[in-house]
């Protein structure tokens, strides 16, 4: 992680925007669309950080798992993270409705880390990176009636120092607003 990066993530922390998790505000009874990167190094880290997050509220473990490279920024509309010719954001969207319906699970964790190969393929900086995951939000839940979703960043800070952020779109939008000033 490169010092610029880590100035980032202290920067939105101070914000408000990434914030410590409270288990006990998300919704997760009947269990969680997990989207997330198939990012090798960084999957089990996420999905044993989501597992917990369900066990410690006493929800049974319920984690139905939708991966590809670049985890929710494919979910943007117009992402640059959708390769012409390849699965779609469509085809994506389309997954999470029909998990959804098959498993009677209302709540989609949407995830997206840093450092990201497919972000810095694509020349996005961390801002841009969570501009598009709050776009992924706002559309699924334009498209997909009631249903919850939720954002989480996972950083990767190096020498094995990982930590899974929640991503408050509301102090988000206040921030765009500041740098609009």
């Amino acid at each position: 992680m490169t010092d610029r990066l880590r100035r980032e993530v202290r920067y939105l922390k101070e914000l408000g925007v990434l914030q410590n998790i409270v288990d006990h505000r998300l919704e997760y009874e009947r269990g969680a669309i997990l989207v997330t990167c198939a990012d090798g190094d960084r999957f089990p880290d996420v999905f044993t950080h989501q597992a917990r997050l369900q066990e410690r509220n006493g929800h049974p473990l319920r984690l139905h798992t939708l991966s590809w490279n670049g985890g929710a920024l494919i979910l943007a509309p117009r992402s640059p993270a959708v390769k012409r010719g390849r699965t779609t954001d469509l085809d994506a969207i389309d997954q999470i409705r029909t998990a959804r319906e098959m498993k009677g699970i209302n709540t989609v964790a949407l995830h997206i880390h840093t450092p990201c190969g497919v972000a810095h393929a694509l020349n996005l900086d961390l801002a841009s990176s969570l501009e598009l995951h709050m776009a992924a939000k706002l559309r699924l839940r334009s498209v997909i009636d009631g249903v919850c979703v939720t954002c989480f960043l996972h950083v990767d800070f190096g020498e094995g120092k990982m930590k899974t952020y929640y991503v408050s779109r509301e102090q988000w939008e206040r921030s765009r607003s500041l740098r609009s000033l």
